[in-house]
């Protein structure tokens, strides 16, 4: 899999392309590099809460 700078409208996530396989994904690393300062995203978790910071639930 390869790393993409080309796909890079999609703010702080790290892209890959498998040439294989049609599509792309980007990965978000909440835990590293000062991500939570910058961010601006809203999160659905898995039980469809929404979230505007990684570890904070809205009601």
């Amino acid at each position: 899999m390869d790393f993409s700078n080309s796909w890079r409208d999609a703010g702080p996530s790290k892209n890959y392309i498998n040439p294989s396989f049609k599509g792309k994904f980007g990965v978000i690393a909440p835990f590293s590099k000062d991500f939570c300062k910058s961010c601006n995203r809203l999160r659905i978790t898995a039980r469809g809460d929404l979230s505007y910071v990684y570890l904070e639930i809205l009601e």
